[in-house]
């Protein structure tokens, strides 16, 4: 499935510049198909992942960008909720930020954003990034 989805994506006009995978080692199998296909990793798309496994993103060529969830406070999160009595069914989501990771997988975010105009104004999106739960 994602060989195929992969596979769509890159034979689209026009391509698209980045992707996200839900973790980090989707990310590193996409990569392989990606250069396979001949896609250059990020001058034809950039490329992030999730969870900042240093095992894959610092062993990747390029290293892979990626989100660091904050693994404790979400865990703390669930714990007083939990706690609380807070935790029903239904009740609205907690969000919890985590950190952009910046590799070489993705171009410097200043940079790319300067490249694209349809950022909204007074939106700071670089220095972190939702993660629900």
């Amino acid at each position: 499935p994602l060989t195929a989805a992969l596979r769509e994506l890159v034979a689209l006009a026009p391509r698209p510049t980045a992707l996200c995978f839900g973790n980090d080692v989707m990310a590193l199998h996409g990569t392989r198909l990606l250069e396979e296909l001949g896609v250059r990793l990020p001058q034809d798309i950039a490329l992030m992942g999730f969870d900042d496994d240093h095992t894959i993103c610092e062993a990747m060529r390029p290293q892979l960008s990626t989100v660091a969830l904050p693994y404790f406070e979400m865990g703390a999160a669930a714990v007083g909720r939990l706690l609380a009595g807070s935790a029903a069914p239904g009740e609205p989501w907690q969000l919890i930020a985590g950190d952009t990771v910046e590799r070489d997988s993705t171009p410097p975010l200043q940079r790319a954003r300067q490249r694209t105009p349809s950022t909204p104004a007074g939106s700071d999106r670089s220095a972190t990034s939702d993660t629900t739960k």
